[in-house]
């Protein structure tokens, strides 16, 4: 079936902000230890801190769903919370973001047959599947 956004897809410029360089920026604001009651925190504070995070986002879209005005910087800043948070966990974990969402993403792929996936460099639409 002709999908006429997959079809003419061009590549966007590579983007500003990388996996790689929050990684970097997260460890070095934690080496100035300004948090200091997180220097110890194991896997399971880190992924409460985290879910905190999503309820706040789950709070603001349901307040904003009833009705109340909630302005679109604090949605963004709630949703830009949830991914440092989610990086500083998997970096306590050893886990390397981009290396897991390519795979986890191409995995999918496949199993859904969708012949786009992701690289390092790029997403790449595979037009002859």
């Amino acid at each position: 079936m002709a999908n006429p956004e997959r079809d003419n897809y061009v590549p966007e410029e590579q983007p500003h902000l990388t996996f790689v360089s929050l990684r970097l920026a997260n460890k070095l604001r934690f080496a100035e230890q300004v948090f200091h009651h997180t220097t110890e925190w194991d896997a399971a504070k880190w992924m409460l801190a985290l879910v905190g995070e999503v309820g706040e986002l789950a709070n603001m879209l349901k307040k904003r769903n009833r009705g109340e005005v909630i302005p679109d910087l604090e949605i963004q800043r709630e949703i830009a919370d949830i991914n440092i948070y989610l990086d500083l966990l998997a970096d306590h974990l050893g886990v390397t973001l981009d290396e897991a969402i390519i795979e986890k993403f191409n995995t999918k792929s496949r199993q859904v047959g969708s012949d786009i996936t992701l690289s390092h460099a790029s997403v790449e639409v595979n037009k002859g599947g």
